[in-house]
């Protein structure tokens, strides 16, 4: 791929997890469940009814998506025992990067939220689908595919925070016909305190739906399971 390559990859990683702004998200009317539902830009998520819920980026930013977390502070902090999700895609169309690109950044180190992080481990980290882009006839390079999954635990102050998260750079194939068709790239980071099990965090995440599908979808077509 070349170092150069590499490092561009690496910024708009850095770009797509840090850099858009958050606007609120009204909640609808008192519900019975535990779990509301909250929308905006193609994106879909369930969460807590207590959690404040946002919009990321607006209609001209490459980041679309939802943020929504119990205390904003911590979790735009990115404290270690912060609860909360994300989930946005980014436009490819407003990008204007080749699509092997979108194959480099899905696999940085950071979109990792809590991997890595002090007083955090991940318990369990599944690639899905690990194509490299190739180049073609005529030099042409034809598109990566990228999928994976990961979860983890971070324990501060006597607390445990369960998180879960997925990233797909869907290039090609079963997984690229699902979904937002401008999309180059899809993330969803989810984070629950206190007794929450692992399987009520993949849940939580496998609920998170992009253009009308899951992610629980998108990893079924990519031949894993969460």
């Amino acid at each position: 791929m070349g170092r150069a390559r590499l490092a561009i990859a690496l910024l708009i990683a850095v770009s797509f997890a840090t850099g858009a702004p958050v606007g609120p998200i009204p909640p609808p009317p008192a519900e019975g469940a535990p779990l509301r539902s909250a929308s905006a830009a193609g994106v879909e998520v369930l969460v807590p009814k207590e959690w404040r819920v946002g919009r990321i980026g607006t209609g001209s930013s490459h980041r679309q998506g939802i943020r929504a977390s119990l205390d904003p502070t911590e979790w735009g902090a990115r404290r270690s025992r912060a609860a909360g999700l994300e989930a946005y895609w980014v436009d490819a169309t407003l990008i204007g990067v080749p699509t092997d690109y979108y194959y480099l950044a899905a696999r940085e180190p950071a979109l990792d939220r809590f991997a890595g992080r002090p007083r955090c481990r991940a318990t369990r980290y599944d690639v899905l689908l690990d194509e490299r882009p190739r180049l073609g006839r005529g030099g042409r390079m034809s598109d990566g595919n990228f999928v994976a999954l990961q979860t983890g635990i971070c324990r501060s102050r006597g607390r445990i925070t369960r998180w879960a998260s997925f990233v797909a750079a869907p290039g090609f194939g079963p997984v690229r016909e699902m979904g937002i068709p401008e999309s180059g790239m899809y993330y969803a980071v989810v984070a629950v305190d206190g007794p929450a099990t692992r399987r009520e965090v993949a849940n939580l995440l496998g609920e998170v739906s992009f253009g009308g599908t899951r992610v629980k979808e998108f990893v079924r077509a990519a031949g894993g399971r969460l």
